[in-house]
């Protein structure tokens, strides 16, 4: 789930700074890199890491908190907060081999430690809000719609605008000025 909020992308002949694209490609490459850790038989395996004291107590409060708010949620919410209770562990993880192939001091190869937890957690909580604002989209009314793409629109606008502006700017309201302004009122 994401939904970002709408910016016009206007067309740039600017390129990517190769330093960043560099520092980028060398991440990817040093993931690719890691030894496989492999079983008796030579079949590639799961590498297991642990979670330091710290990371554990912070990943059971947040799933614990993330437990709860899925018991009053709808269902579509509730299902994807369980897949996201098991995307945090997966996402600090990812975050904790990132810092070590950087070569970040102190990082313990075998072991998540509590930054790693932190920054899965404000992921996956970030996740959560993607997740809230599309099934809000799916269940919405017409009129809630309306309501969302015209303060869409005034936000691309530069978040003010006339009555005028409205009718001339949102196909809705063209030729209705009287449902413009009601709608303007309402927000």
């Amino acid at each position: 789930f994401a939904m970002p909020v709408r910016r016009p992308l206007y067309w740039s002949d600017a390129e990517a700074d190769l330093g960043t694209v560099g520092l980028y490609s060398g991440i990817v490459d040093a993931l690719a890199d890691l030894p496989l850790t492999l079983d008796e038989d030579g079949a590639p395996a799961p590498k297991v890491l642990t979670l330091s004291p710290a990371a554990r107590d912070l990943h059971v409060a947040e799933h614990n908190r993330l437990t709860d708010e899925a018991t009053t949620a709808s269902p579509d919410l509730a299902a994807a907060c369980s897949k996201l209770r098991a995307t945090a562990l997966r996402l600090a993880g990812l975050v904790h081999l990132v810092r070590l192939v950087t070569l970040e001091p102190g990082i313990d190869p075998e072991r998540i430690d509590l930054s790693s937890m932190e920054s899965a957690w404000a992921l996956t909580w970030w996740f959560k809000g993607e997740a809230e604002k599309v099934l809000d989209l799916i269940v919405e009314s017409d009129d809630d719609a309306a309501e969302r793409n015209l303060i869409r629109w005034i936000q691309g606008a530069g978040g003010r605008c006339t009555l005028r502006d409205v009718c001339k700017g949102v196909r809705t309201y063209r030729k209705n000025p009287e449902a413009a302004q009601a709608a303007l009122d309402r927000l």
